[in-house]
């Protein structure tokens, strides 16, 4: 069972570049399978807005692309010996109302981190990521920078948004190449 916190291992010169428009984001009924929107949300206010996943190679050499780059440095820093072959990003945007439900991500992830963009939050804003672990939950606030890296076998969700907007980018590590 893995989970790690991280703060501080990106400045905000490596933060701005990630943050995308609006326009490029659509509600996550018209991105997920109905197997996926189901199990994450199945209530239908519940739902966020999304980006498309974008595929990032582990063996990927451009320096141009900040997401990619993003992602490796993650992975060097979070789970350096982990093996994974791709990586598929996914930008999500959560409004008042709207969370993710406990779950697993399940056994062909090596790992997920979830890189927080949001602004500004405050406690009582909502939309902490939920962690059991150890017998234990544990809320994790969304602040902007914080990667939350959690192994296949983690049960986590997230609370309701109830101010304000959260932000984040979620990396799904994987062996496999398709």
């Amino acid at each position: 069972m893995t989970i790690a916190i991280v703060d501080h291992l990106f400045d905000e010169a490596e933060l701005k570049p990630l943050e995308i428009g609006k326009s490029q984001l659509r509600k996550v009924d018209e991105r997920a399978p109905d197997n996926i929107l189901q199990a994450l949300w199945p209530v239908e206010g519940t739902r966020p807005s999304s980006s498309i996943s974008l595929k990032i190679a582990r063996d990927e050499q451009d320096d141009d692309d900040p997401l990619g780059r993003t992602a490796k440095k993650i992975a060097n820093a979070c789970f350096p010996t982990a093996e994974w072959i791709i990586c598929n990003a996914r930008y999500f945007h959560y409004l008042p109302g709207e969370q993710v439900v406990k779950h697993v991500d399940g056994k062909d992830k090596v790992m997920a981190a979830i890189l927080y963009l949001t602004h500004h939050w405050e406690p009582g804003y909502g939309g902490e990521l939920e962690v059991e672990f150890e017998g234990q939950s544990l809320a994790i606030a969304p602040k902007r920078g914080r990667v939350v890296v959690v192994g296949p076998d983690v049960v986590h969700g997230s609370n309701k948004v109830l101010n304000g907007e959260r932000d984040a980018i979620v990396f799904f590590y994987t062996q496999l190449a398709a």
